[in-house]
């Protein structure tokens, strides 16, 4: 999908997918250290660490796209001025 094309849903839709991915980045932070014990080559606890680092990436790069998504669409939305 381009930029600024769509409807105002999609960059609601957008930001509930960030706060989704921040609650799993809060998840898998919390739970770490439950799982240091499970140990391998790479313990368990890392993981959980590794994947909660990058789902808080994921969660920023798309609440700050779907922000800057809804502002370009409220720029765009043509302007009705009551008479």
């Amino acid at each position: 999908m381009r930029s600024g094309t769509g409807s105002p849903a999609e960059g609601a839709a957008r930001l509930l997918a960030a706060a989704g991915l921040a609650l799993d980045a809060c998840v898998h932070a919390r739970l770490a250290g439950r799982y240091d014990v499970i140990t391998a080559t790479i313990g368990q606890g890392l993981l959980f660490r590794v994947e909660a680092a990058l789902a808080a990436l994921a969660a920023q790069t798309v609440a700050v796209l779907a922000t800057g998504y809804l502002l370009l669409t409220r720029e765009r939305s043509p302007r009705r001025h009551r008479r």
